[in-house]
């Protein structure tokens, strides 16, 4: 299996386990999962809390990946991952209006996806001179 394959299967992967684990651990109220999050996270976008926004853009990244775009999958990983890094400044979960005591591990796995992506990508791009993957798609 060529590494750009394995390097997205593994970035899916992650996301996907990222969905089942405790993202957010709040005062008062249970933990949140990641697909919580995903459904709902949104909402922050009311009051500045940006991170949310990484899922679209590692959406797009996937995308991008798939379409034998590595320049452009990195870029917008890379993105991803620096805007998850937000969530490190959050201090309330919208949701809720409960106040957030620590990020969960789900939070690191999802970031971990953002990771793989943008490694896979960067050394996908350095596999011939024009960026394109050198195994055409089957």
């Amino acid at each position: 299996m060529p590494l750009r394959q394995a390097g997205l299967g593994l970035a899916l992967l992650l996301y996907a386990i990222s969905l089942a684990l405790p993202g957010l651990h709040l005062r008062d109220y249970p933990p949140v999962e990641g697909y919580r999050i995903l459904l709902t996270g949104w909402y922050g976008l009311m009051v500045l809390q940006v991170a949310w926004l990484a899922n679209p853009l590692f959406a797009a990244a996937v995308i991008a990946a798939f379409r034998h775009r590595p320049r452009l999958a990195f870029g917008l990983a890379a993105a991803a991952f620096g805007i998850g890094l937000l969530s490190f400044t959050a201090t309330n979960w919208i949701a809720h209006h409960a106040y957030i005591e620590r990020l969960g591990a789900g939070f690191y796995v999802w970031m971990a996806a953002f990771l793989v992506l943008a490694a896979t990508s960067l050394i996908s791009r350095r596999t011939t001179p024009s960026g394109k993957d050198p195994t055409p798609p089957a």
